[in-house]
């Protein structure tokens, strides 16, 4: 799952952009398959918002798949084992060559090499509340979905 990216956001109920759910839908479809799939499966209440509790699990999810060695951490052996396997963070039918240690690095906020699920979190949390819910709303919906998977595959830069 590359909801990777994901990230704790406080719940919201309405839609404060006025976007209708067909408009939400369009938006959806813009999306890579994989992306897609990732995302509804991960909208638990058919919102099409992703909020935070289902952020959490999405998370906890990732974390999962990358802790491949599954000693309850995310670790250089792991991420070389992903790579290993293929890489879960991959856009599908590429292979990207990944600096290992600059990987580990992005993660993990003490430097101390391991990154437990709590750390994982914080990171995630962080990263795409401030790279993924540009509108601050409260919520990730699809277009906010297209733009930062546009920007991943692009190369672009996160601002």
């Amino acid at each position: 799952m590359l909801l990777v990216l994901a990230f704790a956001v406080s719940s919201c109920g309405d839609d404060s952009q006025g976007e209708s759910k067909a408009d939400l839908e369009a938006q959806l479809a813009k999306l890579p398959q994989h992306i897609e799939k990732d995302f509804r499966a991960g909208d638990t209440n058919n919102d099409l918002r992703l909020q935070d509790t289902e952020l959490e699990v999405m998370i906890k999810e990732d974390f999962d798949a990358f802790d491949v060695v599954k000693d309850g951490e995310i670790n250089e052996a792991d991420i070389r084992k992903d790579e290993e396997k293929g890489g879960v963070g991959d856009k599908p039918g590429e292979k990207a060559e990944l600096d290992v240690e600059a990987s580990l690095a992005f993660i993990d906020l003490n430097k101390d090499g391991r990154v437990p699920l709590e750390e994982y979190t914080e990171h995630v949390d962080s990263h795409f509340h401030q790279h993924t819910d540009t509108n601050k709303d409260g919520h990730i919906d699809p277009s906010e979905s297209v733009a930062f998977y546009k920007r991943l595959y692009s190369g672009g830069e996160e601002k």
